[in-house]
């Protein structure tokens, strides 16, 4: 069979465009039993040349991860997101629009107006006359082929309006901790995985130095994402983008924040009190690439960072641990979107688990609650489970697979932030910070 006849009968099984796209006629002979009852679907992208990556630098090269899904987990799963969409667009983007379960573990539709103690009865009657009660997805909608799938599917799926309270107009919270120099003592203090790295894992403490348009010199900690390499070869360090440039209301005032350098842990800055100055000893990273909501859907949040190193040897594919060296949990690689969905829909599965680490609260198990294009939230809540100081932390499914023999992982996403205290986290997915930072993890 041809590459296009291949891309056609995939596209008559209900695989997405994006998916079919990547996948070989031998994967899916290989991942497929029977096609009437499980539809193939990428986990993630892998390295092939996983050694060379991590010993030599090299430039990662890498196949699907293929996996299947039972048909009646595709239905449900494409046609929810089929329908999110079509809200979304109905709505011109203007609200948060997420695909999540309710009480009895079924799907349905969110539509978020955040509630910043501002929000007046008449954009209230507003939304509830624009949101219908329900909307219809279809699964194994028309492919880029013009064909439908033989298996399409429509479903009736509820809408619901949640109003969270938030302290700002805006859904993007720094996650971090901006301090003025006379008070930069507090950066640092508890931080973990900050140990003296000559090569810089994922998930290490991280502290950037941000000016201010109001403040002055001043500190902002957070942690590092995942190791990437860039178009042209370069190994650099994936993080959170408001860490280096951020704005919020300070006393009524629009304070800027933009910053080009970060450090390894507190030991290698240090603040003179007397005339509040800040002195960096070493630099470990310079910020390169900068997307804060590239995709102009300010509820969706793009937020992301890369980072050039600078003062250190390289970065590492591994996850940093709090009494130094790393976790022996190899990074192969990124997981795809279709993944992202199906981890909300019903969780990584026997072998795998989901971990955020932060530079304040250490690692914890998570699981994602919603999901949307260009992000995710998870059960971790801010204030909580996630503190300043965690944003830019890698979110990965770490997977154990007995006939492997050790534990790796994959990178799904990097912590952005939340509306307010007590909420779900934000995290803007990798997927799309490979795409839009033109990185490979």
């Amino acid at each position: 069979m041809g590459r296009r006849g291949f891309l056609k009968t995939l596209a008559g099984l209900g695989v997405s465009a994006s998916t079919a796209s990547a996948l070989t006629q031998s994967a899916v002979a290989e991942a497929v039993d029977n096609p009437r009852r499980e539809v193939p679907r990428i986990r993630a992208f892998r390295h092939t040349n996983h050694e060379a990556v991590v010993e030599e630098g090299a430039k990662p090269e890498r196949e699907p991860d293929v996996y299947t899904i039972p048909r009646s987990m595709w239905a449900r799963v494409e046609a929810v997101h089929d329908a999110r969409r079509r809200v979304e667009k109905h709505l011109g983007g203007e609200y948060p629009v997420w695909v999540t379960d309710d009480n009895n573990g079924e799907k349905m539709i969110v539509v978020e107006q955040p509630d910043d103690g501002n929000l007046r009865a008449a954009e209230v009657r507003a939304l509830d006359n624009q949101v219908p009660s329900s909307v219809k997805g279809v699964a194994g909608r028309r492919s880029r082929f013009g064909r439908r799938s033989r298996f399409a599917q429509e479903r009736e799926i509820p809408v619901d309006i949640e109003r969270p309270r938030s302290n700002r107009s805006t859904q993007k919270d720094s996650r971090s901790h901006y301090s003025t120099a006379a008070s930069s003592n507090s950066i640092g203090d508890d931080m973990h995985y900050h140990n003296d790295y000559a090569s810089v894992p994922a998930g290490t403490g991280l502290i950037s130095i941000v000016e201010s348009n109001k403040a002055g010199l001043n500190l902002c900690q957070g942690t590092t994402g995942f190791p990437v390499v860039d178009n042209n070869g370069s190994n650099q360090m994936l993080t959170a983008g408001h860490l280096f440039y951020n704005t919020e209301k300070v006393d009524g005032t629009t304070v800027t924040y933009e910053g080009k350098i970060g450090c390894i842990g507190p030991r290698n800055i240090e603040i003179n009190d007397e005339d509040e100055t800040i002195e960096v000893n070493e630099t470990s990273f310079v910020k390169d690439r900068l997307e804060i909501a590239g995709s102009n859907k300010p509820f969706d949040p793009l937020d992301g960072a890369t980072m050039n190193a600078y003062g250190v040897e390289d970065v590492v594919y591994d996850f940093a641990r709090n009494s130094g060296g790393t976790m022996n949990w190899s990074i192969w690689g990124g997981v795809s979107s279709d993944r992202l969905s199906d981890l909300q829909d019903r969780g990584p599965g026997k072998y795998g688990t989901i971990y955020q680490q932060g530079s304040a609260t250490g690692r914890s198990e998570c699981s994602i609650k919603y999901a949307a294009d260009n992000s995710f939230k998870t059960d971790l809540m801010h204030g909580s489970d996630v503190k300043e100081g965690d944003s830019g932390g890698p979110i990965a499914e770490v997977r154990s697979e007995p006939w492997y023999g050790s534990k790796y992982a994959y990178g799904a996403g990097v912590v952005a932030g939340a509306e307010d205290e007590n909420l779900p986290i934000h995290a803007s997915a990798v997927p799309v910070l490979e795409k839009e930072l033109r990185v490979t993890i």
